[in-house]
């Protein structure tokens, strides 16, 4: 059976949003939240891969609006 063991390494920071969840999981993914206002700039989920490194974590950038 496959437990899921929890990430020990901190958090990336992310200007203007943050890894919503708690107890985050390895090879588990979670949503990038951002502020009002602003949108994530790649994929909106980063995981946090078997190594304890954060994958595919992006920025949140202003939204243009006309």
């Amino acid at each position: 059976m496959f437990t899921a063991n929890p990430c020990n390494t901190e958090l990336p920071a992310i200007e203007r949003g943050y890894i919503d969840g708690e107890n985050h999981l390895y090879s588990h993914e979670y949503k990038v939240v951002c502020e009002p206002g602003y949108e994530p700039a790649g994929s909106p989920v980063a995981v946090c891969d078997v190594n304890g490194a954060w994958k595919t974590v992006t920025t949140c950038l202003g939204i243009y609006i006309k």
